[in-house]
């Protein structure tokens, strides 16, 4: 968990559960691995084109810990709101 800042996108993806939904976890994670494959080719020295971006650089473990913490995040909010209203 430490690595990559894994922690980070837990406690993101658990309180976007918990505010939004699970939609919402998964599209903000989707877009921050998105976001890291545009920034990773910008980096690169072989290339001018920014418009592109990169596969490789899509970090999968990022990805599933971030939609982990949106499921935990969501069956806590679906609890919550079961058991009050």
């Amino acid at each position: 968990m430490a690595q990559s800042h894994r922690w980070a996108h837990f406690l993101g993806g658990l309180v976007l559960g918990l505010v939004f939904g699970l939609d919402a976890a998964v599209a903000v994670a989707a877009t921050m691995e998105f976001k890291d494959c545009q920034h990773d080719h910008m980096n690169s020295p072989y290339s001018i084109d920014f418009r592109r971006w990169d596969w490789r650089s899509w970090d999968w473990w990022d990805f599933a810990v971030t939609v982990v913490g949106g499921v935990i995040g969501s069956v806590i909010r679906w609890w919550v709101i079961g058991r009050f209203m």
